[in-house]
């Protein structure tokens, strides 16, 4: 797979794991609450104790609560205070990198796609992520912002996510005294049969 070697780098930091079955299932898919998690945990390292109702569709009994306060506070969430949040909902590519711009503080470029152009929704935040080098189109010169967004594909994005902080040093230091559960794992429909190549 061509994801490969991204998921197996996460893997050995412990950043994404695998399911019980030996499986890492690239070609699955990611569901906000999942991508949340993950972003708040590589980039912000720690999480504060929350007792408001963010959104309506947010437990505080959540696993993915703090997580998602987190990013609320952190201002990486299109969606505001009383609204849905749909943690359940599977995350597009358009929606991931909205996310990753507004947490890397990331600016400027130019997208060239065969599929978005200047009047295009979010067409700011894409030109940043691709000008930062942390996405890339597919071959055939589309980005496919509403597509899913696969586990493949968000590994390498996370990967890049981790050169691009190594470079800036944009890491924020992990507070020990806080402690979260352990997450329950989600359930994940089985993977396609085929994934399109992302450059």
């Amino acid at each position: 797979h061509w994801a490969e070697e991204y998921a197996t780098r996460l893997m050995n930091l412990g950043i994404m794991n695998g399911y019980e079955d030996g499986t890492f299932r690239l070609g699955g898919t990611i569901t906000r609450a999942e991508f949340t998690k993950l972003l708040v945990t590589l980039r912000y390292g720690d999480y504060q104790k929350y007792e408001e109702e963010y959104f309506t569709d947010v437990a505080t009994d959540s696993w993915y609560y703090s997580y998602v306060c987190t990013a609320s506070e952190e201002g990486i969430l299109e969606e505001k205070k009383g609204t849905e949040f749909r943690p359940a909902d599977l995350i597009t590519r358009e929606e991931m990198v909205v996310m990753i711009v507004r947490s890397l503080d990331l600016s400027g470029g130019n997208a060239s796609f065969e599929d978005i152009n200047k009047k295009s929704d979010h067409y700011t935040e894409i030109s940043a992520a691709v000008k930062s080098g942390i996405i890339n189109g597919y071959e055939d010169n589309t980005f496919r912002p509403e597509n899913t967004a696969t586990r493949g594909e968000t590994a390498a994005m996370v990967c890049r996510i981790l050169n691009y902080i190594t470079d800036k040093e944009l890491v924020r230091e992990p507070d020990p005294s806080v402690e979260l559960e352990e997450d329950e794992l989600p359930d994940e429909e089985e993977p396609p049969a085929d994934e399109p190549e992302e450059d």
